[in-house]
């Protein structure tokens, strides 16, 4: 952890903007980490609240718009060739899609918030096609709040990076489930 520590010290906004627009677009890359050490650093008076929530959303747009254009360009060629591989077949892209258009805005909301589901979301939202304008304002929304989220806890949490360290080894997917279910019960 010391890693992104001092990657985010060093090279501060620019880390914001690559590492989550790289995480968007799949690999592995620990967002909520980097955004709660982002908000640390902030505590620390080291980074800047406003610029840190602005570059980091600017990566995170972009990494879903990426994908989403992949997805919407070769993605469901890609599935259909390759997907048998991975146990995806016409049937469960068809009743996926069933779902997602019935319950996409929500899904796409609340998706940076489930980890796993942010990284295939842009893809998934532009192989089946979803309106662009409804994918943008509803994506980047839930974006938003999600970079929010996590630099507001790290600046809430203080300076203490082992403190953080140990609250989210323990706590993680009870805030995010927290977080995910705040959402849900408001829409």
């Amino acid at each position: 952890m010391d890693v992104i520590n001092n990657l985010l010290i060093q090279y501060g906004y620019i880390i914001l903007f690559i590492a989550p627009m790289l995480e968007t677009l799949a690999l592995p890359i620990p967002g909520e980490l980097l955004m709660i050490y982002c908000g640390a650093l902030i505590y620390a008076g080291k980074l800047n609240l406003f610029l840190s929530i602005f570059f980091g959303f600017l990566g995170v747009a972009l990494g879903l718009s990426i994908s989403y254009i992949i997805g919407h360009f070769i993605g469901l060629k890609f599935l259909m060739k390759y997907g048998i591989y991975f146990g995806i077949n016409d049937k469960k892209v068809e009743k996926v899609s069933k779902w997602f258009n019935k319950y996409g805005s929500k899904i796409l909301l609340i998706s940076c918030f489930i980890p796993g589901v942010r990284h295939v979301t842009g893809y998934f939202s532009g192989i089946i096609k979803i309106n662009y304008k409804k994918f943008i304002l509803n994506s980047y929304m839930g974006a938003f709040f999600w970079i929010l989220t996590f630099i507001c806890l790290g600046d809430f949490l203080g300076g203490d990076v082992k403190n953080i360290e140990r609250y989210l080894s323990r706590y993680i997917m009870i805030i995010i489930f927290v977080i995910a279910f705040s959402i849900i019960v408001y829409w």
